[in-house]
């Protein structure tokens, strides 16, 4: 069982690595209802890269699909210290899917506990694919939610972001 702390968000970004995950709930109707089907507080997860000197998340929105934001600009609820980077690999996956629609008949199916289909990507789907192109085990491949990503690293190190 990891450590929980809870810090603010410059604290909670300086420890944060490439390879973490950052967790988000929010209380907008589509987020609401993201936490109600999945029975959890969380509604939208993405992965942190650093390069450059600064932190980026690699997350997928309906808006833009997978995409790099500052962390910064969107300061997530909790972050997952995996204490474990990405591979090369698993970074040249995250940065080829730029581009790619993001798909609310997806996010649906995949809160029905169903694999997703087409091009489309959900947020989780996502970053569950950046660490199973890391080599990590045990990542649903069907219905893989942010709660569902979740509870695969629920031991791990947390933080939370007052």
């Amino acid at each position: 069982m990891g450590i929980s702390q809870t810090l603010g968000f410059a604290q909670a970004e300086a420890l944060a690595q490439t390879g973490d995950l950052a967790f988000f709930h929010g209380n907008t109707p589509t987020d609401l209802l993201i936490q109600w089907d999945t029975h959890s507080k969380w509604n939208h997860v993405g992965m942190i890269i650093e390069f450059g000197g600064r932190k980026w998340l690699a997350e997928s929105l309906p808006s833009k699909g997978p995409h790099l934001v500052l962390l910064i600009e969107r300061t997530p609820q909790m972050i997952v210290n995996r204490h474990a980077s990405l591979s090369d690999a698993a970074l040249n996956y995250a940065f080829s899917k730029f581009n790619l629609d993001y798909s609310y008949f997806n996010a649906i199916r995949a809160g029905l506990g169903l694999k997703t289909v087409g091009g489309g990507m959900i947020c989780s789907e996502y970053a569950g694919d950046i660490l199973t192109h890391d080599g990590v085990v045990g990542i649903p491949e069907k219905g893989l939610t942010p709660a569902a990503l979740f509870a695969v690293f629920q031991n791990c190190d947390l933080t939370f972001i007052s």
